[in-house]
């Protein structure tokens, strides 16, 4: 169970009751890429429909902050809090490899010493 972004808890079981979901977990709001994260529901939303998929995000965020982002950000799919990562941790979710931390970057940014990246 994770609240939603109006606070209602929500069974995650219960979002594949009429089909498949896509869970799309983000980390917090407050980044520059979460903004740009923002612009792609809309504009994927169709798709996902079409597939016969139904989008949930689920964030690390609370409530309330992700109300404001959704409604700042016009983002019609709903947000669920997982401030804690119970589900992250659940789905694995956590430790991603370079090409999905900078799923979008040009490949030279990809290759740098271990060392540099920790530091980062």
């Amino acid at each position: 169970m994770l609240p939603d972004h109006t606070g209602e808890p929500v069974r995650l079981s219960d979002l594949w009751s009429t089909g498949p979901a896509l869970l799309l977990f983000w980390r917090h709001f407050g980044c520059t890429c979460g903004v740009e994260r923002a612009e792609r529901p809309a504009t994927e939303y169709g798709a996902y429909s079409v597939a016969g998929l139904t989008p949930i995000i689920v964030s690390q965020g609370e409530s309330e902050r992700a109300a404001v982002y959704r409604s700042t950000h016009n983002i019609a799919t709903p947000i669920l809090c997982d401030p804690d990562r119970s589900a992250y941790r659940a789905y694995g979710v956590g430790q991603w490899s370079v090409e999905q931390v900078l799923f979008d970057a040009p490949a030279e940014y990809w290759n740098h010493p271990h060392q540099l990246g920790v530091e980062f």
